[in-house]
């Protein structure tokens, strides 16, 4: 069993959920600070409103993933 199951599995709903589902494999991603801002804004909103924003704001980078160096160096007026 893995260190973050058995960690999990110390919450008794939680634990329930693993024995019922079993344990959930996670991919490792690359970019993962995109999938985090990403992940932030589609909680805040509809999924839709989401995409929308998450595509206008990959277009202020030439529609490629920028860099956090890039996002750090973007004007704060041009991401409102």
């Amino acid at each position: 069993m893995s260190e973050y199951i058995k960690h999990l599995s110390g919450d008794k709903v939680l634990k329930k959920v693993i024995r019922k589902i079993g344990p959930i494999v996670l991919k490792k991603r690359k970019q993962v600070y995109l999938r985090l801002c990403e992940s932030i804004v589609s909680q805040q909103l509809s999924v839709k409103a989401a995409d929308t924003i998450h595509g206008r704001f990959l277009q202020l980078y030439g529609e490629q993933e920028p860099t956090p160096q890039q996002i750090l160096e973007t004007p704060l007026e041009q991401l409102h």
